[in-house]
């Protein structure tokens, strides 16, 4: 049980497609699917406030800019 779990969390990662299409077509799987996903975004999650911490925020100019004073 350990080693499909483990495959299943690798396999999107390194080959996304294949990962998805194994998740899906296992209907017994369905736990594994979520938690897998549960696990991406943490992940996700933990290195986006990682790279926000050091300054690495989005450097992209506002297409409206409205002074800081005008918000709530």
């Amino acid at each position: 049980m350990f080693r499909d779990m483990m495959r299943f969390f690798v396999l999107p990662v390194f080959q996304p497609t294949a990962g998805i299409q194994l998740l899906t077509a296992n209907n017994k799987k369905v736990l594994h699917s979520w938690i897998l996903f549960l696990f991406l975004g943490i992940i996700y999650t933990i290195s986006v406030q990682i790279a926000l911490m050091k300054g690495l925020g989005a450097n992209v100019e506002p297409y409206l800019k409205i002074p800081a004073d005008d918000y709530c």
